[in-house]
């Protein structure tokens, strides 16, 4: 991979910095995808299109935002 300069946070920089190898590298993975979602608009549309279906096919499964709310906030 290459290396690329973005501004961040304060705070980002610092908690980055002190994050494990692990870490860093699972923040990398993340936010190479991001970019590449929002720099290839094909993607951005098709990830935008996607989200949208899965969406509503939770709604009329009867997912309820305070359930999603449950479920994300639940301790693994």
């Amino acid at each position: 991979m290459a290396e690329i300069k973005i501004k961040v946070d304060p705070r980002i920089a610092k908690a980055f910095s002190t994050a494990s190898v692990k870490e860093q590298e699972k923040v990398s993975r993340i936010l190479n995808e991001i970019i590449e979602y929002v720099l290839d608009k094909e993607k951005l549309k098709s990830f935008f299109t996607a989200r949208e279906v899965l969406s509503q096919e939770a709604q009329e499964n009867g997912l309820t935002p305070e359930i999603l709310e449950e479920i994300l906030n639940e301790k693994i």
